[in-house]
């Protein structure tokens, strides 16, 4: 079985002597990406590619690919999403600002539905330092 991202992380922790990934020096950081690329070959039989613009293209699209994805389409049906309340999916794409330079900074996500029982209330989550990220 191919190790994933989360276990390089825990594996480059272990290395260092580290509790979070914030901590995780460059070498360890560039080693992991390389591990991940590897693994993203051997799924697509592609390389990874270098160009962010192509990187967003391809994010993207598994964004609206997911729409019909196993997982969704049970989910629309268990709280009973009807086409006409929501007929497709969306992306936004907005600039990141460093979510882990301190205590202070945080990256988050926020939904017009709960996604535990599809209710229409706003929902979501903030992570600092980006502790749940990977760790």
């Amino acid at each position: 079985m191919t190790k994933n991202l989360k276990v390089f992380c825990i594996d480059a922790k272990k290395q260092q002597n580290v509790q979070h990934d914030y901590e995780l020096n460059e070498e360890s950081l560039q080693k992991i990406v390389s591990q991940y690329k590897t693994i993203c070959q051997e799924h697509t039989g592609k390389q990874f590619p270098e160009d962010p613009y192509k990187q967003l293209e391809l994010a993207i699209e598994a964004v609206f690919k997911s729409w019909m994805g196993e997982r969704a389409v049970v989910y629309r049906e268990k709280y009973k999403i009807s086409k006409d309340a929501a007929s497709g999916t969306a992306v936004n794409v907005v600039t990141m600002v460093f979510g882990n330079m301190g205590s202070d900074s945080a990256t988050g996500v926020v939904f017009t539905r709960d996604p535990s029982d599809g209710s229409k209330k706003i929902f979501g989550n903030i992570l600092s330092m980006l502790k749940e990220r990977m760790s």
